[in-house]
């Protein structure tokens, strides 16, 4: 049947219709119609997505597992090494005594072998706080949390924690972590880092030594890796390169990206003309290059400083400036390490690819101890440099160009051409990436859109599963609703074969936030408080009609200035 298929694609529904269609293509009927419903994959309440609640209760299972699983192999050990009874009975006797105790005194005199391992088994079960690069740089209580660490350390002077804990248990006082929150930020009696569980058990373990032939250096080192163990994090997902196949995107805080992003904007930067002999930015070639160095230079620069630059009058406009958007960004990264704090002017020194060194120690690093090592020996550095280095608070992230597309495109930008002429120069088809393949049916969207999705195999043992093999759309809500277009467009062609014409409607771009609604009505609501002010100082009724009017003649002012400017052209 030769039939038109309308599709009406929301956030949480598809409606269609199936209409027949004559010999020239006209509908004359009304086939079959329909509404699919189905959830959009965030809470209702807070937008978030699911996923990020199953994520985080996945992780704290998986903490859990993890801790049993490190508990079994620590008393399997102990109980080989004669540290701990076989019996169960007897092991269970021994939680009956004072661990902290014990911690104390086998810091300092001598304690059985039974009770050693109850005092290393306690130290097992809390390990203390291990910093991370990436969560120091997100978290805002991981700030407090470090100074109850510093603060507990200078207490503890020359004595263990188990010491100063025992101390604290003898006068009735906390030996847990107590958490209160002042202005929505946590704040700590004390918190022990990781560093003061290791020191203990390498001060019980070596005064133990010296009594216990059982406690060789082997089973040592075992014991103390088995209950300090930590696993790297993952690696993040990293999308590929819509030009190069295969190519991995480039990070936004690499110096290349930063400087083809500026060089981007600047060539798309032009000054609005209301009249012939208005200013431009062609007039003078210099104009732009005098931007473009002042961009590099500093993290941002104001349109008004802009016109300062060019000397330009104050109320000269450009094209990019709005209520909105006020800057241009600058080179954020080379603003932060040329910083004096940190590398200074030396970051201007160093190639290309020595920055993209440090770039990529920072976000590969979890250790920060470990990476202000590093950086003090690669770069001779001083301690307070290096360690301000470490916690540079670059940008993150990943652009959707890969390092070789920007190297290609940038020689164009740098001439002057506008991103869309400098990608022609490059890749002619920039804009096509159609095979031409017909489907019987249609696939799943990350096989025919590879530069839209995320992750994706491409092994074999994954062909099964493609989501695990393709990759997919991070935004739950895309991904939901093109599914459920793949299911809906696949049932329909399976009862009436394939349609000759899809009309689809969207209500609204489906990336977009659902509170995206609610950010566009404040905005409005401060555009009509604007106007009405304007209103009131014409004279005017701040009502809706004289809005409308005022607004339309914005619009047409805005139309007519770039009229002129093409005529000029």
């Amino acid at each position: 049947m030769k039939y038109r298929l309308g599709i009406d694609i929301g956030s949480t529904s598809l409606g269609w219709a199936v209409f027949a269609l004559d010999s020239f293509g006209n509908p004359y009927d009304l086939i079959d119609m329909g509404v699919r419903i189905f959830p959009d994959g965030r809470d209702d309440k807070s937008k978030e997505p699911l996923a990020v609640a199953r994520r985080n209760a996945r992780g704290m299972r998986r903490n859990l597992d993890r801790r049993d699983l490190r508990q079994k192999r620590l008393m399997r050990l102990m109980i080989e090494c004669g540290l701990m009874p076989a019996d169960e009975e007897a092991r269970k006797a021994l939680e009956t005594i004072d661990p902290y105790a014990i911690r104390a005194e086998a810091a300092q005199g001598v304690v059985p072998l039974h009770h050693l391992g109850r005092a290393l088994f306690h130290i097992n079960q809390r390990r203390g706080f291990k910093s991370n690069l990436k969560a120091d740089k997100r978290e805002n209580d991981v700030g407090n949390m470090k100074n109850a660490i510093k603060d507990l350390d200078a207490k503890l002077g020359a004595g263990t924690l188990g010491q100063y804990l025992h101390g604290q248990h003898q006068g009735r006082l906390p030996v847990r972590v107590r958490t209160t929150m002042v202005k929505n930020k946590a704040d700590y009696n004390f918190y022990p880092g990781r560093s003061m569980y290791e020191q203990e058990v390498d001060a019980i373990l070596k005064q133990q030594r010296q009594h216990h032939p059982q406690l060789t250096e082997a089973v040592c080192g075992e014991i103390k890796n088995i209950i300090f163990h930590q696993r790297n994090l993952l690696p993040p997902k990293i999308g590929k390169c819509r030009f190069e196949s295969g190519q991995d995107r480039i990070r936004k805080a690499h110096p290349l990206f930063q400087k083809y992003r500026i060089l981007q904007e600047v060539n798309h930067l032009e000054v609005v003309r209301f009249e012939a002999g208005d200013p431009s930015l062609s007039d003078d070639p210099q104009d732009r290059k005098k931007i473009i160095d002042a961009l590099l230079h500093s993290k941002k620069k104001t349109f008004g400083q802009i016109r300062t630059l060019l000397k330009l009058p104050r109320d000269g406009r450009f094209n990019l400036e709005s209520e909105r958007r006020k800057e241009l960004q600058g080179d954020d990264t080379a603003a932060i390490m040329a910083d004096d704090k940190r590398f200074g002017a030396r970051w201007y020194d160093f190639s290309v690819d020595e920055q993209e060194e440090v770039i990529n120690r920072l976000f590969a690093a979890s250790d920060p101890d470990a990476l202000v090592d590093e950086l003090m020996e690669a770069w001779n550095l001083p301690h307070e440099q290096a360690k301000e280095v470490a916690y540079a608070p670059l940008e993150e992230g990943y652009a959707s160009l890969s390092r070789k597309a920007i190297e290609k495109i940038r020689p164009g930008l740098e001439e002057g051409l506008v991103y869309s002429d400098a990608v022609k120069k490059v890749y002619p088809h920039h804009s096509d990436f159609r095979t031409g393949e017909c489907f019987e049916s249609l696939p799943y969207y990350g096989e025919i859109l590879p530069n839209a999705v995320m992750g994706g195999s491409m092994d074999d043992k994954d062909k099964a599963f493609p989501e695990k093999y393709f990759g997919k759309i991070n935004n739950p809500t895309v991904h939901i609703a093109l599914n459920q277009l793949r299911k809906l467009v696949n049932a329909l062609i399976a009862r009436y074969g394939h349609p000759d014409e899809i009309v689809i409607e969207l209500a609204r771009d489906l990336k977009e936030p659902a509170d995206s609604i609610t950010k566009e009505q404040t905005k409005n609501k401060k555009d009509n408080d604007r106007i009405n002010k304007e209103l009131e100082g014409l004279g005017q009724r701040p009502n809706y009609r004289n809005r409308m009017l005022f607004k339309l003649w914005e619009d047409l002012s805005v139309e007519v200035a770039g009229s002129v400017g093409n005529r000029e052209k």
